[in-house]
């Protein structure tokens, strides 16, 4: 498929509140709504695949009717066809039978084939023309058929004046009406139960609606709460910063205080361990020289003891000398009170 006729399509169809089903018979057709950006872009490619040969073209033209052949018959599944004379009459085909029955003014039926039914829909909205109207039937100089409306505002768009399907350069005064001897017709309950869908959608739309306005409420009040308690915390923060950073700095005053206190500790606790290292070794030097001293008084003392045991003796031999000197002398006097004898 085209990529501009595609994207006009899918235009379109977002304009009329329309979702184009998909078609499982074609995986490569993608129905994703592109932006403007992405179609202009589009355009300017297909601005300069114009001049590209025309044998590439016819086999692409063909490609393409076949997938709108497909993408046509899965529109057409749920809706019936009628002559301008004749009657309404229901479709049952699910957009994979080859013919249709549709009843004609003399009451009989008679088949459509798939090709007859997708030309009852513009290929471009995917919506039955009429033969009278703004969608009325119109056809350009190459044979393809639109509705009027939808060609007229595709040939409108700036780089699109040529045909959809086969990319031939045409103009809107070159559009020309036609009639229609087969139209397509909505259901009348199918139409009333379309209408009462859409009530419903409505009615559901409104309702997600309130319930969003009502969450969207409640998300604002939750926070407008959450800022207003931020702003409070904020301030607190602002009124408590200076506070805290002067107790902070008076902390850490302290805290190099501490340190610098322990650090003179541990010096003193150092000095304190090398002072009592050396007294220890001055006390053990001095217990070996009192040991000494101890040993020499004690060797003193016994020289003591031994002198005055000598001095002891020396008097008593000196006494017992006097006294045997003195009984000697006493004799040769003739008595003990007789003065002694002079030797000299």
């Amino acid at each position: 498929m085209d990529p501009d006729n595609r994207n006009f399509v899918l235009d379109s169809l977002t304009e009329q509140g329309m979702e184009l089903p998909p078609n499982p018979d074609d995986g490569d057709i993608d129905y994703v709504v592109e932006d403007d950006d992405e179609e202009s872009e589009v355009e300017d490619e297909d601005e300069d695949e114009e001049d590209e040969d025309e044998d590439e073209e016819e086999e692409e033209d063909e490609d393409e009717e076949e997938e709108e052949e497909d993408i046509n018959s899965e529109t057409t599944s749920s809706q019936g066809g009628f002559n301008v004379d004749g009657l309404l009459s229901d479709n049952d085909s699910k957009g994979d039978d080859e013919t249709a029955p549709f009843e004609g003014n003399d009451g009989e039926y008679r088949e459509l084939n798939r090709g007859e039914v997708d030309g009852l829909f513009c290929p471009i909205c995917f919506e039955g023309w009429s033969s009278g109207g703004d969608h009325r039937v119109c056809c350009l100089p190459c044979g393809h058929i639109y509705g009027l409306s939808c060609i007229k505002k595709w040939l409108e768009r700036p780089g699109s004046s040529k045909c959809p399907q086969c990319k031939m350069k045409c103009r809107i005064k070159d559009i020309r009406q036609l009639y229609a001897s087969l139209i397509v017709a909505i259901d009348g309950e199918l139409q009333k139960k379309v209408e009462s869908l859409e009530a419903k959608c409505m009615s559901l739309e409104k309702k997600v609606m309130l319930r969003c306005n009502k969450v969207n409420f409640q998300n604002q009040t939750y926070h407008n709460e959450a800022r207003a308690r931020h702003d409070e915390a904020r301030a607190w923060h602002d009124e408590t910063r200076d506070e805290t950073r002067a107790w902070h700095d008076e902390t850490r005053a302290w805290h190099e205080e501490m340190r610098r206190m322990f650090a003179q500790i541990i010096d003193g606790q150092t000095r304190l361990s090398t002072k009592q290292d050396q007294l220890a070794a001055q006390s053990a030097q001095m217990g070996i020289q009192s040991e000494q001293v101890l040993a020499g008084q004690a060797e003193q003392q016994l020289m003591n003891e031994r002198t005055e045991t000598m001095a002891r003796d020396t008097q008593a031999m000196t006494r017992q000398m006097m006294d045997q000197f003195s009984r000697y002398f006493g004799s040769q006097s003739g008595g003990p009170d007789g003065p002694p004898p002079s030797y000299f």
